[in-house]
């Protein structure tokens, strides 16, 4: 099992509506190609954490780099794991700014934590994906029960 986490910036052109049409292709996509992981978006900016074979998720994440939609691309971790934390999704998704209240955005995010094996397993890749998600809600980063 390979696990890789990366961040990212939508380009300002990139509608919402081709975003979530994107998402539905990535995860018929990942689930062809057995692929899990977690998607989070708030204000623009992506946060990524995708696991597998490590030949799909580095070819997967080859045409991530290459995509003109979001810009900014920057590898945060990789590692050789025996488990999936996000192993029920091909691809959990929160877009948080629906809500404008910075303790419920902080809930949606600690929901996805809670429901996934993140909080069993330990592992570089959740301490990458959930630090990147606290420096994305500009707020002190606090461990995550």
């Amino acid at each position: 099992m390979y696990s890789l986490v990366y961040r990212s910036t939508l380009c300002s052109d990139f509608s919402m509506g081709s975003f979530v049409e994107m998402l539905y292709k990535a995860r018929e996509f990942n689930a062809a190609n057995n692929i899990t992981g977690c998607l989070l978006h708030h204000q623009g900016k992506i946060v990524q954490l995708l696991e597998g074979n490590k030949k799909e998720v580095k070819s997967l994440f080859e045409r991530i780099k290459k995509d003109t939609r979001h810009k900014n691309v920057l590898l945060l971790t990789t590692e050789e794991t025996f488990f999936r934390i996000f192993g029920d999704w091909s691809m959990i998704y929160e877009d948080v700014d629906k809500t404008n209240h910075s303790s419920k955005k902080r809930e949606l995010f600690e929901n996805i934590y809670h429901s996934s094996r993140s909080i069993y397993l330990p592992s570089t890749s959740k301490l990458t994906l959930w630090s990147e998600v606290n420096l994305m809600l500009d707020e002190t980063v606090v461990e995550l029960n």
